[in-house]
This record gives C-alpha cells, structure tokens and sequence, in this order.
C-alpha cells in the first residue's frame, strides 16, 4: 500500500540500456552528456585516431549481437591514437556500428558516485541513497563489485533534475 510500481512506458527501458539511445535522450531534454562519436567503418575509427582527443572512451551501444561484437568490450578507454587503431583492426567491420567513441572524463574509479531513490508522482525524490565505487569489473571500467553507502548531497542535488540521474552513466 506504501509503494506503486508503474509499469514503464514501452521502450523507455530499452532506450536507457541502449548507450546511443540514452545520449538522444539527454541532449533531447538538456541534460549534459560527454561528447561521442558513432563510428559506422573502420575508416572512422581510422579518421578518429588521426584527428581525436585522446584518451577516448570506447563503449559497446548495447548487448553483443552483431558478428564480433565479443571482441568488443563493454567499456576501454584508448589512450593513444596507436591503441585505437589496433582496436579498430582486431574488430570486424560489422560490429563497428556497434561502438561509440565517447569523451573521456578524468577521474579514477573512486570519483563514480552513484544514487538509488525512491520517487513520488510528481518525480520529487522523496529518499535518496548515495554511493561511490570501490572496486569494479573489469578493473577501471566494469559495473561495481564493490561499494559503499555515503553520503554525496551534491549528488542528492541532482534529484532537482531527475532526468539527470539517467543520463550521467
């Protein structure tokens, strides 16, 4: 009786899984989002590395579903032009769509803080719980394997703007 679980709308978890999706979605609606790039050939990761700021982060869009996908790992941040391009070799043409060049935003592991909150109706953030990663899969890109809860309120601020907190990541 205390809580209400709305279904979402059709496609809204899809477009916040998909990471091209989720950019659309924050320049849409003003949120700021680090520059990206998506790469349809080899040749534009080629161009990139010629011309690009570097380190760059590289992520997979989505799930792996093209041919190759596997050879791309979720999330790698290139640090030289000499990188990219042996990335760009060792990944099939058909799975290049599949990855996104996305701006690097300096900070170590420790710096990614994270909110979970409870929302009324009106999107008002009635509880909010801060946390910030100690430990992740793989090393200095993957999901958390190990947090702790503490408290961020500049983090808590971003509630204001709830569409902030999907579009951070």
């Amino acid at each position: 009786p205390l809580y209400r679980f709305p279904m979402p709308a059709q496609g809204l978890v899809d477009s916040l899984v998909d990471k091209r999706r989720l950019h659309e979605l924050c320049v849409e609606t003003g949120v700021p989002t680090p520059d990206v790039r998506f790469p349809q050939a080899s040749a534009d990761l080629e161009e990139y590395a010629d011309s690009g700021e570097f380190p760059v982060v590289v992520k997979r869009i989505g799930a792996p579903g093209a041919a190759g996908d596997e050879v791309l790992p979720s999330v790698t941040v290139v640090r030289t032009p000499a990188e990219l391009r042996t990335l760009a070799r060792r990944l099939p043409e058909a799975a290049v769509p599949s990855a996104m060049l996305q701006e690097y935003i300096p900070g170590g592991a420790r710096s990614v803080w994270m909110l979970d909150g409870y929302f009324g109706a009106d999107s008002a953030c009635l509880a909010a719980y801060t946390g910030r990663k100690l430990r992740q899969h793989p090393t200095h890109t993957g999901m958390t394997s190990l947090g702790v809860c503490e408290h961020n309120q500049a983090v808590v601020e971003t509630t204001d703007e709830p569409l902030v907190l999907l579009c951070c990541c």
